[in-house]
């Protein structure tokens, strides 16, 4: 009895589970679409709704989907930076921006959303925005992997902008927080 419980995904008092593949991707797809309405920064969220839609109707339906008028301010936002979020992955770097920023006029704010701007700004080469963005964003994040992906960002655009002493500055920082972390002494040593 409890393989069969196990194996159907069924447990006691539950209703059953889907009896298609494809039903209950659709089922678990929406459950992290609901997700992403209130935090669309969140990236195994993001990652398994959008493969999702890649194996079942086409990342163009939820374009589709997403650009529907939205229920609320919050949902309106969220959706703007899906939207750029789909985007960046589809290597569209101006569309993303042009999406980030209309989520930016209307509110949106977030560590992880200016690390995602500033990156997509620093792909159009709107370097002195890029900067700006993941400047702001170095600060406000506590995630020590986090600060070092954005660290080595940021000091590869302030070294492209020939600004070596603020490289440098940034490098230490990463070396400071995580001495540990090779890839970041490497580069660091490439600086020097």
């Amino acid at each position: 009895i409890l393989i069969g419980i196990a194996w159907s995904g069924d447990a006691p008092g539950q209703e059953p589970a889907p009896s298609g593949g494809a039903d209950r991707e659709v089922q678990i797809r929406d459950r992290y679409e609901q997700v992403l309405a209130t935090d669309p920064m969140r990236d195994p969220a993001f990652d398994r709704t959008y493969d999702a839609y890649l194996a079942l109707e086409g990342i163009d339906a939820w374009v589709e989907k997403l650009q529907a008028p939205a229920p609320t301010e919050e949902e309106a936002r969220a959706r703007l930076v899906l939207l750029g979020r789909i985007a960046s992955r589809r290597f569209r770097s101006r569309d993303a921006v042009t999406y980030l920023e209309r989520a930016r006029e209307r509110g949106m704010t977030d560590p992880r959303f200016e690390v995602l701007l500033g990156k997509e700004y620093g792909r159009i080469g709107r370097d002195d925005e890029a900067i700006a963005e993941l400047t702001a964003a170095v600060e406000a994040l506590t995630d020590p992997a986090e600060r070092a992906d954005v660290c080595r960002a940021l000091g590869s655009l302030l070294l492209r902008r020939g600004r070596e002493a603020e490289a440098i500055a940034t490098w230490e920082r990463i070396a400071a927080g995580a001495g540990s972390d090779a890839l970041a002494l490497a580069e660091l040593a490439e600086i020097y």
